[in-house]
């Protein structure tokens, strides 16, 4: 590793570190120089970026923030894009939720993730039955059911009937045992969803 000054496209200086051999260290200043901005200047060009798109202030570290700011700006010009070029409207209801994720968590974690699977999210989100329980376990089973989701869809695809055992659930408490009673045990708990929904 060594420190090295680098004046960023913006005409700002700042000591970075950097790693790797002299020639690839070399390549990345050059790559700096010519093409990015200093993190002070970044953060506020997508600062003013949201600011235009007409954003909501993210919550999260430092970090998460800046890296999650980044990825929902590119939504969505995507989104303005796929408007203008393609004639693709999202719904008002689509779009006021997406806004409403003010988690850097969540635009990290959808990295990458295409605009029409971000709507099936948003459908999936919407037609999720409401849990009962106490306001503590419906908060912690609602923030259970959305990982056990994703782990899910991940290792079983999108389209696995079993994911009904988890949207169409009413009891808070049977969402917290998949929880406790299954960590550590995948298979068994993807057979009990997939019993649980033959019966829904």
């Amino acid at each position: 590793m060594a420190k090295y000054d680098v004046t960023y496209a913006c005409g700002h200086v700042k000591t970075v570190d950097l790693y790797g051999k002299t020639s690839e260290r070399e390549r990345k200043i050059e790559w700096m120089e010519g093409n990015c901005l200093c993190p002070a200047c970044y953060k506020a060009e997508q600062q003013a970026k949201a600011k235009v798109l007409d954003l909501p202030a993210l919550t999260g570290t430092p970090k998460q923030f800046a890296w999650a700011e980044t990825l929902r700006n590119g939504v969505f010009e995507k989104l303005e894009f796929e408007k203008l070029a393609k004639g693709k409207n999202p719904t008002d209801e689509f779009l006021a939720w997406l806004k409403d994720q003010t988690e850097s968590r969540f635009w990290i974690d959808n990295k990458g993730v295409s605009i029409a699977l971000l709507e099936k999210k948003w459908k999936n989100k919407k037609e999720e039955t409401k849990l009962e329980g106490t306001p503590k376990q419906v908060a912690w089973a609602e923030k259970i059911r959305e990982e056990l989701t994703a782990v899910v869809e991940e290792n079983m695809g999108q389209e696995w009937f079993g994911l009904n055992a988890l949207d169409l659930e009413t009891s808070a408490a049977t969402i917290i045992s998949y929880h406790t009673d299954y960590r550590g045990r995948f298979d068994d708990l993807l057979k009990v969803l997939a019993e649980k929904a033959k019966e829904m």
